[in-house]
């Protein structure tokens, strides 16, 4: 083969290779791949912890109750152990809980400049895992649940209050 048909050939492989990316690309923006429609909670209510807390339990163990909640209903959405040296996204959520655990509003305080998709992804798991445990006799009060997520490209994920830190 000549010089002008190997520079042809991986000139034609190399513009595949770019379309094809390109394309990989623009399903991943309109909603596809795993940041897609978010799944339901793996685990059905019943099965989850979805006890009432103690009425003076401080906030940072409040968050790990909620988050783990979370972990149970996904537990395949779980990012295990260490997280990786480079994290596709960092979510900042607020979310308010009634009394009965249902999620009244969830808000995305930071959302990724670079990763639009995984809000709406986030902000879904979290609606779709109530009802959260909420603490013992919170009457008609709401509850507020601040946390930050760390995401990697699988669409797995890791709560800062759980988190084991970076490799």
């Amino acid at each position: 083969m000549s010089r002008a048909g190997t520079v042809s050939g991986a000139l034609g492989a190399a513009v595949l290779a770019l379309a094809a990316a390109g394309s990989a690309m623009a399903e991943h923006r309109a909603g596809h791949g795993p940041f897609g429609e978010p799944p339901w909670p793996e685990v059905r209510h019943a099965e989850r912890s979805t006890h009432t807390l103690a009425h003076d339990i401080d906030v940072p163990s409040f968050q790990r109750v909620l988050a783990r909640h979370l972990y149970d209903a996904y537990p395949a959405r779980v990012l295990r152990g260490n997280l990786p040296p480079v994290l596709h996204a960092v979510v900042f959520t607020e979310a308010r809980l009634d009394a009965a655990g249902q999620v009244v509003q969830v808000q995305v305080l930071r959302e990724p400049a670079g990763s639009p998709e995984v809000a709406p992804w986030l902000r879904a798991l979290i609606q779709r895992a109530a009802p959260y445990p909420v603490p013992a006799g919170l009457g008609q009060e709401t509850v507020w649940w601040r946390e930050v997520w760390l995401v990697d490209r699988s669409a797995r994920l890791q709560a800062m209050s759980l988190s084991k830190g970076q490799r």
